[in-house]
């Protein structure tokens, strides 16, 4: 089956959990991330990223055995880390200039 999910402004990075079948899908303009119900084809949630500035989300790993997210913010230098149950920033972690992308093995 084939289907169109609308999700926040600008799309850019995704990821899958495939132990919990959850679509992770930066929004790099609004500073969300769209969870994506993968048995249901709908957003599920959304995470908000705001903390008192612009963000510009541009990647996502999941860590599926301990459902932890790394989002990256290009605007901030920064990565997110994301409790994948409660949906919440628990860590922040600086990084280089103009991160773009993350992956997790």
């Amino acid at each position: 089956m084939t289907a169109t999910i609308p999700v926040g402004n600008l799309p850019i990075g995704t990821a899958l959990n495939e132990d919990r079948n959850l679509i992770y899908v930066t929004n790099s303009l609004d500073s969300t991330i769209s969870i994506i119900d993968g048995n249901l084809d709908v957003v599920a949630a959304t995470i908000t990223i705001f903390f008192g500035g612009s963000t510009t989300l541009t990647s996502v790993a999941v860590s599926e055995n301990l459902n932890i997210l790394y989002v990256v913010d290009l605007t901030n230098n920064s990565v997110y880390v994301i409790d994948g149950v409660t949906n919440m920033v628990t860590t922040t972690i600086s990084v280089g200039a103009n991160p773009r992308d993350i992956t997790f093995l």
